[in-house]
């Protein structure tokens, strides 16, 4: 990636594919899907599944995402007095460890996967949701 031309170029494996069905070969794209998650965090059902539902009838709709790792070279960066700023880098992923590559943070310990919300943070019978049809909550402090 080349921030300061606004130029971004696909390396390695990715020469020559395009976004979509040439990246579903690679669980961290192709393997993520929709699921239906109860509040103590088992999965009820995939998306395609005959008991699937976005109402919150099933539970929660959350996006399963299988773990990756990934690579971080800086190429060309500047120095300024809040830190570094980043001209132009190579940003890997992989689906498996490999040399140099680090677990992607989000997947605290050595999670098999995470479970991010498909839909904007709703209110529904007091509580937290993830659903279709439910409006997102703004303005809100947690205490």
């Amino acid at each position: 990636m080349d921030y300061a031309n606004r130029s971004f170029a696909r390396t390695q494996e990715a020469i020559g594919k395009t976004m979509g069905n040439d990246f579903n070969n690679y669980t961290m794209y192709g393997g993520r899907t929709r699921c239906n998650v109860a509040d103590d965090g088992t999965i009820n059902a995939f998306y395609g599944d005959n008991n699937y539902t976005e109402d919150g009838s099933n539970g929660q709709v959350m996006v399963y995402q299988p773990k990756f790792y990934y690579k971080r070279v800086i190429h060309a960066a500047d120095l300024a007095s809040k830190g570094q700023i980043v001209r132009h880098e190579s940003l890997m992923i992989s689906t498996t460890e490999q040399p140099g590559f680090k677990l992607a943070p989000i997947f605290n310990g050595d999670l098999e996967y995470v479970l991010l919300p498909a839909f904007d943070a709703g209110l529904a019978d007091n509580k937290l949701t993830s659903i279709a049809g439910v409006k997102p909550i703004n303005n809100v402090t947690a205490n």
